[in-house]
């Protein structure tokens, strides 16, 4: 039985309204909405764990407990490991630029002729000395940028409350699940529940697949960096495995900034084997195993529409605009897919 028009063109209407939604109060009320969509997004991320427990005879609020405790001590460990292991890193950036600067001189000026002034060293010097600087920063420039002890008081109770939100909607999803599903009209319920479940695993792809490809891909990268001994290997593997949320921009950064770090740095032939194996291997894991099995056919966009979303969303909206990008615009595809198949069916189409 082909599903009913109105049904979908209401579905339609109603998905394309909340992520219109959603961004107004991301743009109106930053400190209400920012908050309540990081809460919605962990609850969405730790939900299937949730689950498991459940399945396994763990009452759900015990469950919500254990894999909320889980997760805080993961995260604290890991943030003790990566503060000082960037803020290292970044020590070494000021004698890698200058390094940089003295070895593109005279390639530049036997060349091509371009001379480099000494205005540019210095600033190359002073760029460089304040991205070393950057973890003594960071706390007087987020106090500088919020302004007023108001608006600090405001974020922080913000941050506080977002793992209290996730927790509430983490152990209380059953009951708003029961009470959508009773307002949905008996007859076009398994219609609407279908639309959602595509939409469901559309966004399953990217916010629960891709992440965890990512993390995957950001543990070997480091590891095999880090065993080729380049410099800045925690931060490349970062960029170059979080990457992969933008098609092919994870491993052209990672190959570029392991490339310059050769080349400013000294480096012998076994360690640039060890870091090209590294790649290979993420490229070979990426193609045949980690993405079609935790991802599948990743959230149905070209390469080429998902770097424009992450653009467009990010020049509108700002960090929040390109976290949001991909998602956003693959629940959109659904919505076009599923206004293209009833059109396919329309009387305009057929002739009928």
């Amino acid at each position: 039985m082909r599903p009913d028009l109105r049904v979908d063109l209401a579905w339609a209407g109603a998905v394309a309204g909340l992520v219109l939604a959603v961004f107004a109060l991301l743009l109106s009320a930053r400190n209400f909405g920012v908050p309540l969509f990081l809460a919605l997004f962990g609850a969405y991320v730790l939900g299937p764990f949730v689950t498991l427990l459940e399945k396994r005879g763990v009452g759900r609020t015990a469950a919500v407990a254990v894999v909320f405790l889980l997760v805080s001590a993961g995260s604290a460990a890991l943030l003790l490991y990566l503060v000082p292991a960037l803020t290292h890193e970044l020590a070494k950036v000021p004698a890698m630029l200058s390094k940089a600067l003295g070895q593109a001189s005279p390639v530049l000026q036997e060349r091509f002729g371009v001379e480099l002034s000494p205005q540019l060293a210095t600033v190359t010097q002073q760029v460089g000395q304040r991205l070393a600087g950057l973890g003594d920063d960071i706390a007087p420039f987020a106090l500088k940028a919020l302004g007023s002890t108001a608006s600090i008081l405001a974020t922080l109770l913000a941050l506080l409350v977002v793992p209290v939100i996730a927790f509430h909607f983490l152990r209380d999803a059953p009951r708003y699940e029961q009470l959508a599903l009773s307002l949905l009209p008996p007859r076009f319920r398994g219609q609407i529940l279908a639309r959602f479940g595509e939409v469901d695993r559309v966004l399953s792809a990217f916010v629960r697949g891709q992440l965890t490809v990512g993390a995957i891909y950001a543990c070997i990268y480091g590891v095999g960096l880090s065993t080729a001994r380049v410099d800045m290997a925690v931060g490349i593997a970062l960029v170059a495995g979080f990457g992969n949320l933008v098609p092919y921009m994870g491993a052209a950064a990672g190959v570029l900034l392991t490339a310059m770090s050769f080349a400013v740095g000294s480096h012998h032939p076994w360690q640039i084997g060890v870091a090209a194996a590294t790649f290979a291997l993420v490229q070979i894991l990426d193609g045949i195993l980690l993405t079609p099995r935790l991802v599948g056919g990743r959230v149905g966009l070209p390469p080429v529409a998902v770097i424009l979303a992450v653009l467009g969303f990010g020049e509108l909206f700002g960090f929040v605009g390109v976290l949001l990008a991909v998602p956003t615009s693959a629940a959109l595809t659904v919505v076009a897919k599923v206004l293209v198949e009833q059109y396919r069916h329309s009387r305009l189409f057929t002739g009928d």
